[in-house]
């Protein structure tokens, strides 16, 4: 219970470095069946202390961004960590340092709050769209891998149909699965405290009067994955929405999409219930 490490000769950035490669040291031995019970013991242990008593976001609060950028590169490359715990490093970052660079799949990628490339989502959101990444992953490309295999048994591959058709299958699964994961970096978790109920944003329901018509007119703006314009359920993305982005009360505006013209003024703000929200379901 008593921070005893804090009275060690070794600098923290040290520490967590030797608990980080702990982390991913157990991760390894269980995927390898080597003492699976006690390598599971200790690498939840090792998960809490750093994640969930929230350790390592305390020290990227509080550290400079080269002794962030190391920690947070040993972390990314953990086997088999939950990414909501590393999507939660890299907000804590971006909330400290907006252009800070996260290096990925052989390209650099810079991550900001305002990023066209960032979009919001719930954790339920997120949740879901990482597990069906694990299905893809794990029951419709082994699936399909057989599919190939047995369709190349019938000879002749340039007038074989089922195999044909098994190989654009595989292609699509692939660029699904790539598809997904990208999403998965790129999305940022939002959770109620963060909702910022003074303007228009993400996890607000506004109320705008149509200066056209006189009519009222009410949207939810969420994330691409909780879209669901039949229900006015819109995402920040979107070019409507987009135009609404960060209007606060009483505020009027003018704009045009697609050769239509909008004139709304803003008479209502609502905090939106995201946590009741469904996601837009995950197809390939």
């Amino acid at each position: 219970e008593e921070p005893w490490f804090k009275n060690l000769p070794l600098a923290e950035e040290k520490i967590l470095i030797a608990m980080i490669n702990l982390l991913d040291l157990t991760a390894r031995e269980i995927d390898n069946r080597r003492e699976v019970s006690l390598n599971r013991k200790l690498n939840r242990q090792i998960e809490t202390f750093l994640f969930r008593d929230k350790i390592l976001q305390a020290y990227i609060r509080n550290s400079d961004e080269e002794s962030i950028s190391r920690i947070f590169s040993l972390a990314e490359d953990v086997l088999d960590l939950d990414p909501k715990l590393i999507q939660s490093l890299k907000q804590e970052i971006v909330s400290r340092f907006p252009n800070f660079k996260f290096y990925g799949s052989g390209a650099d990628v810079v991550l900001t709050s305002s990023s066209r490339n960032t979009f919001y989502t719930t954790e339920r959101s997120f949740e879901e769209k990482r597990k069906a990444l694990a299905y893809l992953h794990e029951v419709e490309v082994p699936k399909n891998s057989k599919e190939i295999a047995t369709a190349r048994e019938y000879g002749d591959l340039k007038e074989n149909a089922e195999y044909k058709a098994a190989k654009e299958r595989q292609d699509m699964l692939n660029n699904t699965a790539a598809r997904w994961k990208e999403e998965l970096e790129r999305a940022q978790i939002i959770e109620p405290a963060e909702i910022d109920p003074t303007k228009i944003g993400f996890g607000i329901t506004v109320t705008l009067n149509n200066l056209t018509t006189g009519k009222d007119e009410r949207f939810t703006i969420m994330g691409p994955w909780e879209s669901n314009p039949e229900k006015f359920i819109l995402s920040h993305q979107s070019p409507f929405a987009s135009e609404l982005m960060n209007k606060k009360l009483g505020e009027e505006l003018s704009f045009t999409i697609n050769e239509r013209s909008y004139n709304f003024k803003v008479v209502k703000l609502e905090l939106a219930d995201i946590h009741t929200i469904e996601p837009v379901p995950s197809t390939i």
